[in-house]
C-alpha cells in the first residue's frame, strides 16, 4: 500500500545525501510547465494523485486516487481529461472498472496484455527509458528503437503482471 512505500521512502531520504543539482533532475514536471505543454497541444493524462499501484490497493483507494487525479488537473487545466496510464503499467479487472467509472475513455498499460471487454482502457504502450534505444558505441540508434517499439526484446506470450488477480479485503483472489 502506499502509505508503506511513503514511510519506507521517507526513512531513506533522511539517510542519503543527494545533492541539490540530482533533485533537479528528478524533480517531477510543475504546474507551469504542465499548462505551457497543455497550451501548445500535448494531451495530459492522468497517472493517480498519489502514485499508487492501484493493484495493491483497496477498491475505494483506488478510486479516490483516479477521481482526485482527474479532479485537479481538470481544475487546473481547464478541460476534460480522459487519458489514464497505470501506475508501473499494472491493472486489473477491478482497477479497470475504478477506471471507467471515474470517467476516463482511454487507460493504458505496458504490455500487449488486453482486457475484450474494455479495450479502450487497456490500450498497450511501450515504455522508453534513458538509453534505452542505444547502440553498443552508446549513440541513439533507429534500429534499436524499432526493436524496442516493436517488443522484439520481450517474450511473445508473456507479461510480467498478472491481470486476473483482485485485491480483497487485504488478500489476493483469482478470478474465474
Amino acid at each position: 500500500p502506499q502509505r508503506d512505500l511513503e514511510k519506507a521512502t521517507s526513512m531513506l531520504e533522511k539517510s542519503a545525501d543527494i545533492s541539490r543539482d540530482a533533485q533537479q533532475e528528478i524533480a517531477p514536471l510543475s504546474w507551469e510547465m504542465i499548462t505551457s505543454m497543455h497550451r501548445n497541444g500535448v494531451t495530459i493524462g492522468s497517472h493517480t494523485h498519489a502514485h499508487s499501484l492501484l493493484t495493491s490497493e483497496k477498491f475505494q483507494t483506488a478510486c479516490n486516487e483516479l477521481c482526485e487525479s482527474k479532479r485537479i488537473l481538470e481544475t487546473k487545466l481547464r478541460t476534460a481529461v480522459e487519458h489514464f496510464a497505470y501506475p508501473d503499467g499494472e491493472f486489473n479487472p477491478a482497477v479497470v472498472e475504478a477506471v471507467k467509472s471515474a470517467g476516463y475513455r482511454y487507460g493504458y498499460g505496458i504490455c500487449a496484455s488486453r482486457d475484450p471487454q474494455a479495450p479502450l482502457l487497456t490500450i498497450p504502450r511501450k515504455v522508453l527509458w534513458e538509453r534505452s534505444c542505444l547502440n553498443a558505441m552508446g549513440r541513439f540508434s533507429s534500429a534499436v528503437m524499432n526493436c524496442q517499439v516493436y517488443r522484439a526484446f520481450e517474450p511473445k506470450d508473456h507479461c510480467e503482471h498478472d491481470h486476473s488477480l483482485v485485491r480483497k479485503a487485504g488478500e489476493y483472489a483469482r478470478l474465474h
